[in-house]
């Protein structure tokens, strides 16, 4: 058994130690258990029209795709307004927002949607509609450009192959790009990290350095006294044997009393 205060300290920061990390553990393997996993059901287009999913999508990307790909109108979620395929009125949200898994109304609700990667991108920086993923390819591109002046044409096609040559483009591209706030699930679903677990491993080294702190101090720190100043014995007994603090050992108790030989007992005689 410990004997000594740093012994019962550093004795207590291995049980708290061990308590927290499996209190961790615990908790941690039940949100695992417990969270809904994001599963993708299609992945392309065609896949969604076969098993009769409707759509939702802005006005305009409705069209485009409607005229690109031959869909047929009643796949998309119609506006509340004019009752057209796609929404007019804040598209971008509506797109995501009236997105279901199950539904029963096909006039509202849809189970898949066509939107622009860096809506969703911004949807998820600020941690908004983390259930929804992208799947499948671009099933359509939006070309954007800018009139040239036949003059500088010759100067400006020079830059411009510069700077793609020079990935300045691209590098703007990432540089911009909104960085996800939503936490990490599928597959088996995302872990404590050395980070997080920061607290258990403060409390443990805590206890750890009063321990030795505790037997840097002098023992006296640690006696009990009385109302006259008078130190209470705090013989620690293991076994049989008395713990001597100062010198950090095992005192056998028995080697202590004095063995009396036959010379050393007075005889009746001499007392008087």
């Amino acid at each position: 058994s410990v004997v000594t205060i740093g012994g019962r300290i550093n004795l207590l920061g291995i049980s708290a130690f061990v308590m927290l990390l499996g209190a961790v553990y615990t908790a941690n393997l039940a949100s695992l258990l417990t969270q809904e996993a994001t599963a993708v059901t299609v992945d392309s287009l065609e896949m969604a029209i076969r098993q009769g999913m409707n759509i939702c999508a802005s006005r305009n990307k409705a069209q485009q795709v409607i005229q690109t790909h031959g869909i047929d109108p009643k796949h998309f979620v119609p506006d509340s307004g004019d009752g057209q395929p796609g929404f007019v009125a804040n598209g971008r949200e509506r797109t995501f927002d009236f997105m279901r898994r199950k539904h029963d109304d096909r006039s509202l609700y849809c189970n898949a949607a066509i939107a622009s990667v860096e809506d969703l991108q911004t949807m998820h920086e600020g941690s908004k509609h983390c259930d929804k993923v992208k799947v499948g390819d671009s099933i359509a591109y939006n070309s954007i450009g800018i009139p040239i002046y036949d003059g500088k044409a010759d100067q400006l096609v020079s830059l411009f192959h510069t700077v793609k040559s020079e990935n300045v483009m691209t590098k703007a591209l990432n540089a911009e790009t909104p960085t996800s706030n939503c936490p990490i699930i599928g597959g088996e679903g995302s872990s404590i990290n050395i980070q997080e677990l920061s607290g258990v491993w403060i409390i443990a080294f805590g206890f750890a350095v009063l321990s030795l702190a505790s037997k840097c101090l002098p023992q006296r720190m640690f006696r009990r006294y009385d109302q006259w100043g008078n130190g209470t014995p705090m013989d620690a007994i293991v076994d049989g044997f008395k713990y001597d603090a100062g010198e950090n050992q095992l005192i056998d108790m028995n080697a202590e009393t004095h063995d009396f030989s036959e010379n050393d007992i007075p005889n009746s005689d001499d007392i008087k």
